[in-house]
């Protein structure tokens, strides 16, 4: 079975299907086999060994637990020493099942890639309206819980908690309008009084300001164009010219000539390698959105790029991904990271950018992959844009936290049955009995 860690909620309609195969041999295929909690490990394990380790209630008391509270922040020294107990014993019962490959590991001939943070000030706008949304008593309660807790126990208290009485589906809402502003703005009706007119452009995010830096460094965009950039005759182009079916206005593809930027160190990117293309990534559409219509259209309209999210149907999917990935002039591709996260090949792009990052850190590292795979001949450079002293923060530390919660359950020590001393491997068969 591949991608199997979405066999690691039971109760959904996959994994009780996956449980209805009879087999007399079970192999599962997965690069995050832990990614946000140890119970995700038992639930591949019941998968393939039922109750090898146990019941769900008998596994989280002996390991889950332990582990879980190693993880939180102001663990004691006694909540570590417990979680390496129970880990070990962990091990102890899983090495002997899992052969574990890094990608270095099995592609050595894959290109280096290189992950850098953007640290990005708020405009003042942005701050102001930031600082007044934060100051909300049912905003400051949600975000202390989000500081205390881990994100795996956040989401499941979400029905059990609730800081400002009757707030409900109101936390995540609060949470997703934090978020947005860091984007820009435009994206939380927020100040309904206010003209928005002044705030439709991209200077007044930090981020997008970021991020319009970055496609003139990389030589995505090139401010010597020939053709007037302020023209919108040049803004939607002939579709029939790339002989598309039934292609939605709603994905753009814009006209272009380019010409290659010297290389610029300060960002990392050498500009003069052809056809460089690039790959961004946000959690939300409307993010998207704002990218296309304060920055792209408004900024850059000779720049060919095309769109992919959860609005695209089947056949537009498949001319989207061969044009970005045979035709030298599209240089840029929108992704909604759930939608883009897995089963594309787009080796043709050597620049990554995150507009926004999951809480989850093993969906943006199967968004890395996109690019970062088997076929791949450049370095692949990662930018992440992080907008400073802000709830984006918070998510990176709780990104942290669940690799290495991860890291501790599945190690690169799981690599063969042949790894382990003859003393552990008969303590395995003692323990099992």
């Amino acid at each position: 079975m591949d991608e199997g860690h979405l066999l690691k909620n039971p109760k959904t309609k996959t994994a009780k299907a996956a449980r209805l195969l009879k087999a007399n041999h079970k192999l599962i295929l997965t690069g995050t086999p832990v990614q946000n909690k140890a119970y995700e490990l038992w639930a591949i394990f019941d998968f393939l060994m039922p109750n090898y380790l146990g019941t769900e209630d008998e596994f989280s008391m002996k390991y889950e637990r332990a582990i879980r509270r190693s993880h939180l922040p102001g663990a004691s020294s006694r909540d570590i020493h417990e979680a390496t107990n129970a880990l070990k014993q962990l091990h102890q019962q899983v090495l002997p099942f899992i052969l574990r490959r890094e990608k270095e590991q099995v592609l050595k001939e894959l290109p280096q890639k290189l992950i850098t943070d953007i640290p990005c000030a708020m405009t003042s706008y942005q701050r102001t309206m930031y600082d007044t949304f934060s100051s909300q008593k049912h905003v400051r309660e949600v975000t202390s819980l989000i500081d205390k807790m881990s994100d795996e126990e956040f989401e499941t208290s979400l029905g059990k908690t609730d800081p400002a009485e009757n707030m409900g589906k109101d936390v995540l809402q609060c949470i997703m309008n934090l978020r947005l502003i860091c984007t820009h703005p435009l994206l939380v009706n927020f100040y309904s009084e206010i003209d928005t007119g002044s705030l439709k452009t991209y200077a007044v995010s930090g981020k997008l300001q970021a991020l319009n830096d970055i496609l003139r460094r990389a030589g995505i965009y090139n401010d010597e164009i020939t053709g007037a950039d302020n023209d919108e005759s040049l803004l939607y182009i002939d579709h029939s010219r790339f002989q598309l079916q039934d292609f939605d206005e709603t994905v753009v593809l814009q006209d272009s000539n380019f010409l290659e930027n010297e290389e610029d160190e300060s960002i990392g990117v050498n500009a003069t390698m052809p056809s460089q293309k690039c790959l961004i990534f946000a959690q939300f559409n409307k993010s998207l959105d704002m990218v296309e219509s304060l920055l792209l259209k408004a900024c850059m309209p000779s720049l060919q790029y095309v769109r992919l999210d959860g609005n695209t149907s089947l056949q537009q999917r498949e001319q989207i991904l061969e044009l970005f990935q045979k035709n030298d002039d599209v240089r840029c591709l929108l992704l909604n990271t759930k939608v883009g996260s897995l089963g594309l090949n787009l080796q043709s792009a050597n620049i990554v950018i995150f507009l926004e990052n999951d809480w989850n850190p093993f969906i943006d590292e199967q968004a890395i992959s996109r690019a970062h795979r088997l076929g791949q001949e450049r370095p692949v450079q990662i930018f992440r844009l992080i907008t400073e002293n802000s709830i984006e923060e918070k998510i990176l530390k709780i990104q942290e936290r669940k690799i290495e919660l991860s890291r501790s359950i599945v190690t690169t020590e799981n690599s063969s049955f042949c790894s382990m001393g003859t003393d552990r491997l008969l303590d395995i068969f003692y323990t099992n009995g």
